[in-house]
């Protein structure tokens, strides 16, 4: 019930999701991994106890909806990520939604460089910040050369900047 864009929203938000995970860490339920950003929310639980978890959740505050993504093919998106479970083993790689498209400002259009920048900037911290493994960075820098490409930008481009976005997170 609050609007975005109000300086006192995520603080509000921030309170009030507290409160909510208070009231679940008194409680003799709570999932074995719960972690929240805002609120989206990465839990474990065992899977007989999927519904019980979803009605207590949706129990505690009346205007307050849980819903739930299960797991498909062993994974699941949480915010960029796609989280991937081969038995006791986790990877992460990057989460695109099925309606992405791989464009951005052309090269030919009149907008300022630093604007045609922004999105191949983005993508490519994107890239060396979230904990994705080798093979998954070169499927990655190779969906951002595709996507220069595509909007008609030298892929040499890219490889200049992927150098100083990798510079920067081995320091």
């Amino acid at each position: 019930g609050l609007f975005i864009g109000n300086a006192l929203s995520p603080i509000l938000a921030e309170i009030f999701m507290g409160n909510i995970e208070s009231k679940i860490k008194t409680s003799d339920w709570l999932p074995r991994v719960w972690i929240r950003y805002v609120d989206d929310i990465f839990a474990v639980i065992p899977k007989d106890m999927e519904e019980e978890i979803l009605t207590k959740l949706n129990s505690l505050h009346d205007k307050i909806k849980f819903t739930m993504e299960k797991e498909i093919e062993e994974k699941i998106p949480f915010l960029d990520l796609e989280v991937s479970r081969c038995g006791n083993i986790i990877s992460f790689d990057i989460y695109r939604k099925p309606t992405d498209t791989p464009l951005c400002i052309p090269q030919d259009s009149h907008h300022p460089w630093a604007h045609k920048m922004a999105a191949f900037e983005s993508a490519l911290f994107r890239m060396w910040n979230l904990p994705i493994g080798k093979k998954n960075r070169a499927k990655e820098l190779k969906y951002i050369c595709d996507m220069a490409t595509l909007n008609g930008y030298d892929e040499s481009f890219v490889h200049r900047l992927n150098k100083k976005h990798r510079r920067r997170h081995e320091r």
